[in-house]
């Protein structure tokens, strides 16, 4: 009588709390209330709260806080009139019945009525139910401990006394199955058993099967296929063939416990403690815990009118899109969010059974039995509301180097030295809070999210240099996603010498010791080029001093002492009276006049006069002349006045250059026709000399650098190098050879033009 405060639920029920009665619940016209005797430590509930999420909390006088939670699963245990507890297979007949069997015998449920049948048809003791299947007849199969039993009528008999179906030495029956030939399947610890209704033939290893331990039997929606599940692998029965498929085929595992086919013709395989296979197009894709399955055990899959996959296993039942897992084993998604139901939803036993058919069965009305150790749970898919409320996300504490740290508004610095960074976050959400997951990244390190399931803390050990921001998101039990999440600035402060202004500081003195290096090297080059060329100047100086002392001793000495002895002989010819003596005179005569001429083309070779005395353009012309005199060279010429542009050492060069180029061409050119072009302009002279004769192969042939050379052209290369000119040479063999060469003009000269 005496009410604390009245609250009304989002379901529309409304609470009252009583100071002795606990909290009660007016729903539907009635009055139910919880006290000490269902939970509540304390029958004095003074405060009610409903919280964003639709739980409720109730505040007590002295025994702290609850929180209630709206179960999801119901039970059928022995406490409700079940015979048995331990329970294995389930199985909803035509006529609206479930049938549950389990160690100790089989119970019937039908419109909240039990019946148990706890002794098997011969009387023993030993009654332990396997297997349960309704055939097109509506009899009841009960595959038992050695045996097959069927109820007909209300009534149990044994199929072997009555039927004649003797199995042998057969200890277990897993599975029973009528295909649409009306021929019957029996999955057994031995094999597998066909029985046509009068005889029985039995199947194994030795026909095909991977494995004589058959768990489950499975016809296909197209009535041609029979899949068979066994403890070694599965096998395809179809046209009378057998074919049998592995972990080594790419199955999950090769302990099967469950068969699914959809209505698109995929097959599901759940297995013992492997995960899940989906077998599409001839290909199988394994999903496990480690991609968001809640357990790598599958002992059955019933799939609800939402189509959600539900499946059960040793750590309770958990539910998963079928949408979610076909994006994951086509490669859409990198992981899937699985919802699971245990004790806290009403589940009578954590654990649930496998490995006996049907290991749970999906009824008319939409509701789903799945066996457990202590009893039936039931599931209602379509009362199960989703919780459309993302949960709020927030960074709790960081740790630098294990100190940890609440504070950080601005985000946080760390420090040089400091290495080792770990964030623990958390999702706020009191339903189901323990499958809340998570998704985070460090932008600016990294591209991807990073999957972190039910972990609540990032672990980032020696971070560079830089500025980050860590993000993370969460979603709730039922994959709602908090896109927004919380996010943290993170600084992460470089040492002194990763500092810009350092490393501008080392750069700088980097490059300027580069172009010190540089500077050098290339002045040392300078130096060793000028040296090379002074070398060279004054080698051909000297060649030509050389030259001019020979010249000059050729003519002002050989050619006089010639001139005399062919003057002598000369005039003793004239006075000589004997014929003889006077025809040897006149030999000599001749002779000293052949070598006179001789000695003068030897001295104007070594030193041409012309140059000397009347200058460079003459000088061109009269060897050109001269060649062409002398050989049969076609010579074409167009010669500019270059006289008094260069000093003389420079016009005996351009002298040696024509005369080199010309001799090279006589030599070895093979030529007939010539053209030689001396052209003035403003900056330049220029030199053009080719020739139609054999060529040579230029890429073979080495001019500068010390090369070999090739017909003389070393020493025309160094006389342009000193007068700081240009060359070029185009040849092939067979196409002749051309020489360009452009010497600058001296400044006064180009002043002058």
């Amino acid at each position: 009588n005496e009410v604390t405060v009245i609250k009304q639920d989002k379901l529309g029920d409304v609470w009252f709390g009583t100071m002795q009665s606990g909290a009660c619940r007016f729903s539907q016209n009635r009055f139910a209330c919880f006290d000490s005797k269902n939970g509540i430590a304390d029958d004095y509930v003074y405060d009610i709260f409903l919280d964003r999420e639709g739980t409720l909390w109730f505040g007590t006088n002295e025994r702290g806080i609850y929180r209630v939670t709206e179960q999801s699963v119901t039970s059928i245990t022995t406490e409700n009139g079940l015979g048995i507890n331990k329970i294995y297979p389930v199985l909803e007949t035509r006529d609206g019945a479930v049938w549950i069997g389990g160690y100790g015998g089989l119970s019937k449920y039908d419109h909240g009525k039990i019946t148990n049948y706890l002794k098997p048809p011969d009387g023993s003791d030993i009654f332990s139910v396997h297997a349960l299947f309704e055939d097109n007849a509506r009899r009841l199969w009960v595959g038992r401990w050695s045996g097959v039993s069927y109820v007909e009528n209300g009534k149990l008999y044994d199929a072997k006394e009555t039927l004649g179906l003797d199995l042998g030495e057969v200890d277990r029956i897993f599975d029973i199955q009528e295909d649409k030939n009306g021929v019957f399947w029996f999955a057994t610890d031995i094999g597998l058993y066909k029985y046509d209704g009068e005889t029985v033939k039995r199947l194994t290893t030795d026909d095909g099967l991977p494995g004589d331990d058959v768990k489950v039997i499975l016809e296909a929606r197209n009535g041609e296929t029979l899949w068979i599940g066994t403890y070694a692998g599965i096998a395809k029965i179809e046209n009378g063939e057998i074919t049998a498929f592995t972990e080594r085929d790419g199955l999950a595992g090769n302990r099967v416990r469950s068969l699914y086919e959809d209505e698109t013709g995929t097959l599901w395989i759940g297995t013992y403690e492997s995960g899940l296979s989906r077998f599409k197009n001839g290909k199988f894709t394994v999903i496990r815990k480690e991609n968001g399955l809640f357990s790598d055990g599958v002992f059955q899959i019933l799939e609800d009118a939402r189509r959600n996959f539900w499946m059960s296993s040793n750590q309770g039942i958990y539910r998963v899109t079928r949408a979610q897992l076909e994006d994951f084993a086509d490669g859409k998604i990198a992981s899937i969010v699985s919802t699971a139901f245990n004790k806290s939803d009403g589940m009578p036993n954590t654990e649930a059974n496998g490995g006996a058919q049907p290991a749970g069965t999906k009824l008319r009305d939409g509701e789903l039995w799945f066996p457990t150790q202590d009893g039936v749970a039931i599931i209602h898919p379509e009362s199960i509301e989703l919780n459309p409320l993302p949960p709020p996300v927030v960074i709790e504490t960081l740790r630098i180097d294990n100190e940890k740290t609440t504070a950080f508004p601005n985000g946080i610095q760390m420090l040089p030295g400091q290495e080792n960074l770990e964030i623990d976050y958390t999702g706020l959400s009191f339903i189901r809070p323990e499958q809340v997951h998570f998704r985070y990244r460090l932008e600016n390190l990294e591209e991807n999210w990073t999957e972190a399931g039910t972990r609540r803390t990032a672990f980032y050990p020696h971070l560079a240099p830089g500025e980050y921001v860590f993000r993370v998101i969460a979603a709730n039990s039922d994959n709602v996603w908090n896109e927004t999440g919380a996010t943290l600035k993170i600084t992460v402060k470089p040492p002194f010498y990763r500092t810009w202004v350092f490393l501008l500081a080392a750069a700088a003195l980097g490059l300027f010791v580069i172009y010190w290096i540089y500077r050098r090297r290339v002045s040392q080059l300078e130096r060793a080029r000028h040296l090379q060329e002074e070398f060279s100047r004054r080698l051909i100086n000297a060649n030509e001093s050389e030259r001019r002392r020979i010249a000059g001793e050729l003519h002002d000495s050989i050619g006089q002492s010639l001139a005399m002895i062919k003057n002598r002989a000369l005039l003793g010819a004239e006075s000589a009276r004997d014929e003889n003596v006077r025809k040897q005179l006149e030999l000599i005569t001749a002779q000293a006049t052949q070598t006179i001429g001789e000695v003068r083309e030897i001295s104007y070779a070594l030193r041409p006069y012309l140059l000397d005395n009347l200058g460079l353009t003459k000088a061109v012309k009269s060897l050109l002349n001269n060649i062409s005199e002398t050989s049969e060279l076609t010579i074409e010429t167009q010669l500019d006045d270059v006289d008094h542009i260069f000093d003389s050492e420079a016009e005996m060069s351009i002298y040696r250059i024509v005369q080199e180029s010309l001799s090279n061409i006589l030599k070895h050119a093979e030529a007939s026709e010539v053209q030689v072009f001396i052209k003035k302009s403003a900056r330049n002279l220029t030199v053009l000399i080719s020739d139609d004769g054999k060529g040579f192969d230029i890429h073979t042939v080495k001019i500068r650098d010390g090369g070999k050379g090739g017909f003389g052209l070393l020493g025309i290369s160094e006389r342009v190098k000193m007068l700081r000119g240009t060359q070029e040479i185009e040849s092939a063999v067979g196409s002749g050879t051309t020489i360009l060469i452009k010497i600058p003009v001296p400044a006064t000269e180009t002043r002058a033009n």
